[in-house]
């Protein structure tokens, strides 16, 4: 990594900081980002190998920071030249690490909370939010890393504590190590093991994280928070959103985000939640300068239901064109599972179900795959309303009711896997008693022919998949 006081070849580092409280996770600030001028090049971490120059940083080295540096607003002197402080976000594309020199506010200085952390008081004020835990984090971007998958580990946090107000402002007090490459949004797990965390990248790689938990409240309701962060995604996400079975009632549907400050031109209009229809929804405001999630920022959602928690996913739709990102593991219904029995063939097995693509319907990139066949043998898939495990030809039939085939006919290949591709705008997927709709739940299996089978019907079945599908 390279640094300089007057070029684009250093990294900018971003600061922001968490509340744990009641089982929510919550951003309660943000800075700007801060312009790294020069390698301390220390031997704190790891075997500093020197590289000589401290506008590079050399192997293993450790590259510290004091409060005053961090917070630098304008420019200050190193070395004879007037380097930089603090820039705005919104100038740094955190998925390929490019961004614009000098910078838009470059040498600007305000008042004392000007382009720093900015957190509210009341947040910090313990009697407030007694036994609340607090966490601090750091995230570098930089030029040299972008694009080539390196970006991912460059976010760590550490606990911090409340110290003693001074009529002024909260201290914050360092406790315990920091917990290198992970964001902040890994404490929330880190402390409540119940915590489910997932990530996916963008079409650029730029990653989002999804953490999600359900609470029995003991008298029929759950409660559902949900945390979505956006570590290094150039593409905002403009909405949250996963299905509402029928007859669920939702209370207590709450929303926070993390404002911008010191100039950046963003709206700070909280997103508006929609539970009316068959899915639940936060969505931001339209409009170029909207209350976007932007990068290295995290909003929080929650809400009740009178539903147990089960697998499920949500979708996230990204700015600039992108399509929705569904998000597997989010304890809401919605998803797809295995049962039934699979029973081996005359080439080995047992075939087993699966699938690819994502059960949104919206999506329409749901298929079916059925791995350990009979290689190169035929065969179809087809879907029903039930599920079932009936004695049928060599193995059993797993879905019942009215049933659908998905024509025309699959051959595995010569590794005994094969695959149909669904599409929902076809029929019998499209229309009629075979259609697949937003919250509909619909169960497929692989039939399959087994000619020198054991028990002489001729064919076989796989085990059996039932797919609940999403808006």
């Amino acid at each position: 990594m390279a640094f300089s006081g007057d070029g684009i070849h250093h990294p900018v580092i971003a600061q922001n900081l968490y509340r744990l409280e009641s089982g929510r996770l919550e951003q309660l600030g943000q800075s700007w980002i801060k312009h790294a001028f020069a390698s301390a090049t220390e031997d704190l971490c790891c075997n500093c190998q020197p590289p000589g120059d401290s506008l590079v940083i050399g192997v293993g080295c450790a590259d510290t920071y004091g409060a005053c540096q961090n917070g630098v607003q304008g420019t200050i002197n190193f070395g004879g030249l007037d380097v930089s402080g603090l820039g705005p976000r919104s100038d740094v594309n955190p998925t390929t690490g490019a961004f614009p020199w000098p910078y838009t506010t470059f040498n600007l200085s305000g008042n004392v909370i000007y382009k720093r952390l900015q957190v509210p008081t009341a947040d910090l004020d313990p009697s407030l939010h007694p036994g609340a835990r607090y966490f601090a984090e750091v995230q570098y971007v930089g030029p040299d890393e972008g694009g080539v998958g390196l970006t991912h580990n460059n976010s760590s946090y550490r606990e911090v504590a409340i110290g003693i107000f001074d009529g002024v402002l909260w201290p914050l007090v360092t406790i315990g190590s920091t917990f290198d490459t992970s964001p902040a949004i890994q404490a929330w797990q880190d402390q409540d093991p119940g915590v489910t965390i997932v990530t996916v990248d963008d079409a650029a790689g730029g990653r989002y994280y999804v953490a999600s938990r359900a609470t029995d409240n003991g008298d029929g309701t759950w409660s559902y928070e949900y945390a979505l962060y956006n570590q290094n995604s150039n593409l905002p996400a403009r909405s949250f959103r996963f299905p509402r079975e029928a007859g669920i009632t939702l209370t207590a549907v709450g929303f926070h985000d993390v404002n911008s400050h010191s100039g950046e031109a963003f709206d700070s209009t909280d997103w508006t939640s929609d539970t009316s229809g068959a899915q639940v929804s936060w969505s931001s405001a339209p409009g170029a300068g909207a209350n976007v999630l932007r990068w290295g920022t995290m909003y929080s959602f929650w809400l009740t239901a009178d539903r147990a928690p089960a697998p499920g996913q949500v979708t996230l739709d990204l700015s600039g064109g992108a399509a929705a990102l569904d998000v597997t593991g989010i304890d809401l219904p919605c998803g797809a599972f295995t049962y039934c029995e699979a029973v081996p063939h005359s080439a080995g097995g047992p075939a087993s179900i699966g699938w690819t693509g994502s059960t949104s319907f919206v999506a329409n990139s749901f298929g079916l795959t059925s791995t350990d066949a009979i290689p190169g043998g035929s065969g179809l898939f087809f879907y029903g309303q039930n599920k079932i495990q009936a004695a049928f030809g060599d193995g059993f039939r797993c879905a019942g009711g009215m049933t659908f085939r998905l024509n025309p006919p699959v051959s595995a290949d010569g590794a005994g896997v094969a695959m149909r591709a669904l599409d929902f705008t076809l029929p019998p997927l499209a229309s009629g008693n075979g259609a697949v709709l937003p919250g509909s739940t619909w169960n497929f299996q692989h039939w399959f022919r087994d000619t020198m089978g054991v028990g002489g019907s001729g064919f076989n079945l796989s085990d059996g998949l039932s797919v609940t599908f999403c808006p």
